[in-house]
């Protein structure tokens, strides 16, 4: 008798799990705001490898670079042969919007020709990514916001980088008590 009492609790236990296990899935099923419809670390554009790639490719093709540095009235340009790829696009390499940190930070607008994603919080460092595409969905144009704001200072930079064309970093940093400072570096590509 004690073993048909516990058989009999058993198959009643294994059937309201299943019962809530499928009530769970048909609701997230029918769930507008389900997994599929929050952005995740692998629907945002991949903008660390596309540098990545980027750095492989200036390495192969080796071009010079028109490079102008511009701070404050003073201007300065040069021909130059960049040896360190990795160093010189820094800026660039180090915006990665697949961080776990920015799943879901995004507002992502998306056409053929562009992805553009805004912050939705006016705290994160990277305000705004506009990328545009080609007719085959491959990035051509990348333009960074960045933006950060402490009690010390306030930063606001332009990152734009241009596949066959070139890249610039534009940068203005207020910094309390010693005043704004700004520059801007241009460099075109010689292919």
């Amino acid at each position: 008798m004690f073993l048909s009492i516990n058989l009999s609790v058993i198959r009643k236990i294994q059937t309201a799990l299943v019962l809530m296990i499928s009530a769970v899935c048909i609701l997230a099923c029918d769930n507008p705001q389900s997994s599929s419809s929050i952005p995740t670390v692998t629907t945002y554009f991949d903008t660390h490898t596309f540098f990545q790639q980027e750095i492989k490719r200036l390495k192969s093709e080796n071009p010079s670079v028109n490079k102008t540095v511009q701070k404050e009235n003073q201007t300065e340009s040069k021909v130059l042969n960049i040896k360190n790829w990795e160093n010189e696009l820094s800026s660039f390499t180090t915006i990665d919007l697949r961080k776990p940190a920015y799943v879901a930070q995004f507002d992502v607008n998306q056409t053929p020709t562009q992805l553009e994603y805004k912050a939705i919080n006016d705290k994160l460092d990277i305000r705004s990514v506009n990328i545009l595409l080609d007719n085959q969905q491959r990035a051509q144009q990348i333009i960074i916001i960045k933006q950060t704001d402490n009690t010390l200072y306030h930063t606001l930079e332009k990152l734009t980088y241009n596949k066959n064309e070139g890249y610039s970093v534009e940068k203005e940093q207020k910094i309390r008590l010693l005043g704004t400072n700004k520059y801007v570096i241009k460099s075109y590509f010689n292919l």
